[in-house]
């Protein structure tokens, strides 16, 4: 049950960022965190599986949530490869969801500063409010033109969602332990179905999707640790700090705000997609790359210890007892 329910509040934190906060969405619904239940699941499943306790292990980690979310869930991920294995996979739900709203304000609602905390809120809330002019340009139903004091809403809705994800699971932490066999059947079964459908759709899906996530296995397995980002996120949190999580909707606000004051919008709406939407699909394969790098390094490096002298010695003497 506590795997259950921790796995509901990861998953309502991640819809919190993944879509409430990405772009005009009505309302989270219990369907929408049901959606949201399989790359959720995926990712909790890798943080437990490779033990994760570096920051290139978390990239890596989100890479897999990514991948299941616009792989799994729907063939996004096989549209125009070049452009989509990273947009939205790797530069909003990698970098975005899990990197920063997962792991690092998780992390520092337990520990560091409040002043580090508030710098990142307001630096999440100066992103959304320049982020969002980009939907100015949308068509369809997706495109809006709002006035500050909607934006302000919407991106307070999306930020008590995320808050509350992180409530939940400060009193029902992941577990830290290695996920049981039935587990692992359960989920690789649901995946495996939704793969099959996605597939059907996308046929480049049968090459696409194994490559990528054996890329983050290749790296994940060089880069298992002892669980400490899973500890990280157990420590008691600072409950007076979820009062911070006000600095994201009223630096989104102020950010907008300024910019609506811009005569053209529409050319704002131009520049902040090429710059954020551009930059944020060259960061995501940079964030992917340098993860898979440090991957080989630790495995090397890993490689160099196990062959000194000393270290040969220690493994004869162990195994002759």
């Amino acid at each position: 049950m506590r795997t259950i329910l921790s796995l509901v509040a990861s998953a309502t934190a991640l819809v919190a960022v993944s879509e409430l906060l990405y772009y005009p969405i009505d309302a989270v619904s219990p369907a929408l965190i049901a959606f949201y239940a399989l790359p959720t699941a995926c990712f909790l499943w890798t943080l437990r599986h490779y033990q994760v306790d570096s920051l290139p292990g978390v990239a890596l980690a989100g890479a897999v949530f990514g991948f299941a979310v616009e792989g799994l869930l729907v063939p996004v991920l096989y549209e125009a490869p070049v452009f989509t294995v990273s947009y939205t996979s790797l530069a909003w739900h990698m970098l975005m969801s899990i990197m920063v709203c997962w792991w690092v304000i998780g992390r520092r609602l337990r520990d560091g500063s409040a002043a580090g905390l508030a710098g990142w809120l307001i630096g999440l809330g100066v992103f959304l409010g320049a982020w969002w002019p980009t939907w100015w340009l949308a068509d369809g139903p997706e495109q809006i033109d709002w006035s500050t004091l909607q934006l302000g809403v919407a991106i307070s809705v999306g930020t008590a969602v995320l808050a509350a994800g992180h409530a939940v699971l400060a009193v029902l932490p992941v577990p830290t332990s290695s996920p049981s066999r039935r587990h692992s059947v359960v989920l690789g079964v649901a995946a495996l179905f939704s793969f099959v459908t996605i597939a059907v759709q996308a046929p480049i899906a049968i090459g696409l999707l194994p490559a990528l996530m054996g890329l983050c296995h290749w790296g994940l397995t060089r880069l298992r640790g002892e669980g400490l980002a899973l500890l990280s996120v157990q420590q008691p949190v600072r409950w007076a700090r979820f009062g911070l999580f006000v600095l994201v909707p009223l630096a989104a606000g102020l950010t907008y705000g300024l910019i609506e004051l811009v005569s053209d919008p529409a050319t704002v709406g131009d520049l902040t997609q090429a710059l954020l939407g551009g930059g944020g699909w060259l960061a995501g394969y940079l964030v992917f790359a340098w993860a898979l790098v440090r991957a080989a390094q630790s495995a090397r490096s890993s490689g160099l210890r196990s062959d000194r002298p000393w270290n040969r010695e220690k493994s004869r003497s162990s195994v002759t007892r």
